[in-house]
């Protein structure tokens, strides 16, 4: 997809928002790295594995190959081809509290396998690290908090904080 063409699907999707939708823009085939960092060596005058090598490390831990955009939102084709909007499922702020409640006790007891279950309550797409699982599996290696986590505040605006 040309600049243009992209900046216009971006003015489009501003134009039909009302009540702060999510806009998923199809911007056409991803480009690869490897072929931006050759057109970018090329374009700083450079001529790409003679003057500048490219180096391929593989992924890094929590990279991704691809990214998942929508988990259990429904998307809506809107009327312009292009542009769909994501309709996110809202959760009871009841049950928000009490799954970041059980978290935050599960640090401040540095329960790894009680913070698995409960980060994967809560994102259920998560799963765990070759490093977080070879730490589940070693009883002796646990997760260190520097301070203890508190709640303060009420209704609302609660928030975090360490006392």
């Amino acid at each position: 997809m040309l600049i243009p063409e992209a900046v216009e699907l971006v003015l489009q999707a501003s134009a039909m928002a009302e009540h702060g939708e999510i806009f998923i823009l199809d911007m056409g085939q991803p480009v690869k790295i490897v072929d931006l960092a050759r057109q970018l060596i090329f374009m700083s005058g450079n001529v790409p594995d003679q003057d500048i090598a490219i180096e391929f490390t593989g992924l890094r831990p929590g990279e991704k190959i691809y990214e998942e955009l929508l988990l259990d939102e429904s998307e809506q084709r809107t009327q312009v081809d292009g542009i769909t909007v994501a309709r996110p499922t809202n959760v009871p702020w009841d049950w928000l509290d009490h799954r970041v409640e059980a978290l935050l006790k599960a640090c401040t007891r540095q329960d790894l396998e009680g913070l698995a279950r409960n980060l994967r309550s809560l994102v259920h797409e998560w799963t765990p690290s070759e490093r977080y699982r070879i730490a589940l599996q070693d009883s002796e290696v646990g997760v260190t908090v520097a301070a203890p986590v508190t709640r303060t505040g009420t209704g609302d605006s609660r928030r975090l904080a360490a006392s």
